[in-house]
């Protein structure tokens, strides 16, 4: 092609052009980069539950599956009178809180696993800590009261677990006192579970159970003995009887609770409706 005058001063004009718009990308600008081999977690070795293996025990407890679940509880009971490491694990929970949730939920189901009544105190401190204040809350996202409210919950699990009569009325005492509902739902699943679902068991709660919250007392729940249409038949009961406790639809407006004065509730978009004729 003839360079004409005009011709380089196109050509000059499109190379700045060019420059100008191309940025350099750096490290954090790049996508990353697909590891050519696969990561490969290794499997935690079995270790007996000692003050000096604590951090191994929970380790292993975490990568556990369903068939050492059995030998996991076994060697918990072995150390269940053992105060050192009841401490310990305390301890290892503090240290960690709602850092790693998971791994706090581990340590708290070793603690709940031990039956220790001495755990009695040191679980109701994490049920009655201070909650943070409500922050706002994104799509799919936990707050920090999310977690905490989370932690709190098990630990109930873990008092009612105790199954002694201390146990029961500080139960009791969350699912009258609480200031969360998620914590005093909790409490009334642990109840009922940990008194096998017994009419005087739903009795007692009847007394205690804010009128509000009452139909949680019936609700239903799944375990390894449950049979899949008996589920589903108390289920459908459960929901016939309190329309309200059913999930909207994605897309549905949702019941306005406690809206303040600057409060804007923005209506969800509605999903696409895809395979509809």
């Amino acid at each position: 092609m003839k360079l004409t005058y005009k011709n380089i001063i196109y050509l000059s004009f499109f190379v700045v052009i060019t420059a100008c718009g191309t940025k350099k990308k750096t490290g954090d600008d790049l996508p990353p980069v697909r590891s050519e081999k696969p990561i490969i977690y290794e499997k935690a070795d079995s270790v007996a539950l000692s003050p000096s293996t604590i951090k191994e025990f929970i380790n292993w407890a975490s990568g556990s599956d369903l068939n050492e679940r059995e030998i996991i509880r076994k060697e918990i009971m072995k150390s269940s009178k053992d105060e050192e490491v009841l401490k310990l694990l305390f301890e290892e929970f503090e240290n960690v809180d709602v850092q790693d949730v998971s791994y706090s939920l581990i340590v708290l189901s070793i603690i709940g696993e031990m039956q220790n009544p001495n755990a009695l105190p040191f679980l109701e401190k994490i049920i009655y800590r201070e909650l943070p204040k409500q922050e706002e809350q994104f799509h799919s996202g936990l707050t920090k009261r999310d977690l905490v409210e989370m932690l709190s919950s098990k630990a109930v699990e873990c008092v009612a677990y105790l199954k002694i009569d201390e146990s029961n009325r500080s139960t009791l005492n969350v699912i009258s006192q609480h200031p969360s509902i998620a914590v005093r739902s909790a409490a009334i699943d642990a109840y009922l579970f940990n008194n096998d679902d017994s009419e005087e068991a739903k009795k007692t709660l009847k007394e205690v159970v804010r009128e509000s919250e009452a139909n949680l007392i019936d609700r239903t729940r799944f375990t390894r003995n449950s049979k899949k249409e008996e589920f589903d038949r108390n289920l459908s009961l459960f929901y016939k009887n309190n329309p309200k406790e059913i999930a909207p639809e994605p897309g549905e407006p949702t019941e306005e609770f406690k809206k303040g004065k600057d409060t804007v509730l923005v209506q969800p978009v509605n999903p696409p409706k895809r395979n509809q004729k």
